[in-house]
This record gives C-alpha cells, structure tokens and sequence, in this order.
C-alpha cells in the first residue's frame, strides 16, 4: 500500500489516510468497554473490581529490516521459505529506499491492485499497470520518512500441481501493518496482501500483486 499511496491519493480524492494512533484509539475503546464489563460483573458479584489491566500501546516497533540477514533464497518448492525470502527482499528495499530492487521484483506485466475505503466508508479497487507502478514507487520512496511496518502473518501455497519437488509459482498471502510519514503526514495502513510470485531463471517475480485495507 506504501508504494501505491501517491497514485491512490490523485484517483481517489476523499480516500482516508488513518494517522498513526487511529488504531491505537480504536483499541483503547475495546479495553474500556471491557473494563467496565468487568467492573460491573465484580459488583453484581458481591466482589471488589480487580485491578485495570495496563493497557499498552500496539505501536509498530522500530524496523529491524535494515540491520538484519536476508533468508537464503530457497533451492525447492518450499512455499513459505518462497515468500519469506521475498517479502524479506522487498521490505528491506522499502526501508533503504531502494528503488531498482523494489521494481526488480516484479515482473514486466505485473498487475497491481488496490482495495481501499473512502472517508464515507465505501470501498474501491484500484488497478495499476507497470508504467503506473513505477511512477507511484518513485514518488512514494522520494517523499517517505520513518517508515516502519510489522508483518503479523504469513501463508504461502504452490499455485499449480507440480510433478516434480520443484514448482515454477506460489501464492503468498500476509496481513502487515504500515506507517511512516509521506509528504510529512502521517499514515497507517492495517492490509491484506496477496502476490502470485514465478520464478524465471532462478529468481522469484510478482506477477500480481493485490492489498486491501482492512
């Protein structure tokens, strides 16, 4: 979602930026009604209200991207290890602000789309050619600071029936946060990602690549 947002926000004018402590706040919400739950279950029970949980903040923590190993590149079909190694490529890329890597994991005829909610709560798919996703990528890597994101799960299948141990594409699916400052605003993004990645003469490409925002 990071590398698409300067073309989301040209085609979709009243598309919602959340900041940086939405999330927060909305989790925050949650632990009060629950405390209150609590409270007034003590009471009916003839009981003294416990002690209120500390609440803790569900910030993104500082990227280690930057400072840590890559995964090996994996040798057979090993979905997840096929994924791993290449969000891990392409996270990092994000973080160093590495252009020629982040489009060099995709390949020529990529399709990218995007799935976001407007501010009245209505949501709309955007889809992106090549020449559409260079262009949001440099303006993007061009104006971001304090970029940080989590990846909170990761599912990788084979996306064809091979005979063999070997297999020539997977599809990766994986819920990540993101924010970070673009243009000097803050965002945060909470999406679904999904890429189809094939392998052509021995490294893995995206030829689609689908976010939603959740």
């Amino acid at each position: 979602m990071t590398v698409l947002l300067p073309t989301l926000l040209a085609k979709v004018p009243e598309f919602y930026v959340p900041g940086a402590f939405d999330a927060e706040l909305d989790r925050y919400s949650e632990n009060a009604e629950a405390s209150i739950e609590r409270q007034l279950q003590s009471r009916q029970d003839g009981k003294s209200p416990p002690p209120p949980a500390a609440h803790v903040t569900a910030a993104v923590p500082d990227s280690s991207i930057e400072s840590s190993a890559l995964p090996v590149a994996p040798a057979d079909c090993e979905p997840r290890a096929v994924g791993e190694y290449w969000l891990a490529r392409f996270d990092r890329a994000i973080v160093q602000r590495d252009v020629k890597t982040i489009l060099g994991l995709f390949a020529p005829e990529i399709v990218a789309r995007a799935t976001v909610r407007s501010a009245d709560g209505s949501t709309r798919t955007i889809e992106f050619n090549r020449d559409e996703m260079v262009q949001s990528t440099l303006s993007s890597i061009a104006s971001l600071k304090n970029y940080q994101q989590r990846r909170l799960t990761l599912d990788a299948k084979v996306a064809d029936s091979p005979a063999s141990s070997s297999c020539q594409a997977v599809i990766v699916k994986t819920d990540v946060i993101e924010q970070g400052l673009m243009n000097d605003k803050p965002y945060r993004f909470e999406s679904t990602e999904v890429y189809v990645l094939e392998q052509r003469q021995g490294e893995w490409l995206a030829i689609r690549a689908d976010t939603t925002q959740r």
